[in-house]
């Protein structure tokens, strides 16, 4: 399998998904964040992907990888969260599949310090493990009675929506940030609120 930075996320995304042999069905049940990640990552096994974790030294840290034809790794930070560490697990996983050593950073704004070869790539990287764990069509489906602008949205329908998908608030505003729906402050400050 392999990823291009050229074709479209979701297209990519959705084949992945496919072969994982996940449905939304099935991850819509678990209803645990501890059981998400294990089924995540145990389909990741058994298609050959080391997957390990510990707690990280470096705190900013959420994961990395290390691409190789036979044994490609993931290494989680296991003393983030459970849905930081699904997140996370899919980001490396785009790293691999585009053969492209990772690393994910808990400060989201990291990117805009790269070159933007590497700016592009991470920023790849997160939408391709967005689209992975809250796809397009069911996310438009379930948010289609919203408001366009979410910035006064109550905190509690963002966990509803998280809680269905087990990702985060953050992975959840977000996607409202990448589609423009949320300002970049309100997206910041309800990010660091959340984290203290």
């Amino acid at each position: 399998i392999s990823l291009s930075l050229s074709q479209p996320v979701a297209e990519q995304a959705q084949r992945v998904r496919k072969i994982l042999g996940i449905s939304l069905d099935q991850q819509i049940r678990w209803r645990s964040d501890d059981t998400a990640l294990k089924v995540w990552r145990s389909s990741l096994e058994s298609f050959g992907v080391f997957v390990f974790k510990a707690p990280f030294k470096q705190k900013d840290i959420s994961g990395f990888c290390l691409p190789d034809p036979k044994f490609p790794i993931i290494y989680l930070n296991n003393s983030t969260t459970k849905t930081r560490q699904i997140f996370s697990l899919f980001h490396e996983l785009g790293h691999l599949l585009l053969h492209v050593k990772g690393l994910s950073r808990f400060d989201p704004e990291y990117i805009d310090r790269l070159p933007e070869d590497m700016a592009r790539l991470e920023r790849f990287c997160n939408a391709f493990a967005a689209e992975i764990l809250i796809p397009a069509d069911d996310f438009a489906l379930q948010i289609k009675s919203w408001p366009f602008k979410v910035d006064e949205i109550e905190d509690f329908r963002l966990e509803e929506l998280a809680l269905r998908y087990g990702v985060s608030r953050e992975a959840i505003l977000r996607k409202f940030l990448d589609q423009g729906r949320v300002n970049l402050q309100t997206y910041q400050q309800k990010v660091h609120y959340w984290a203290s």
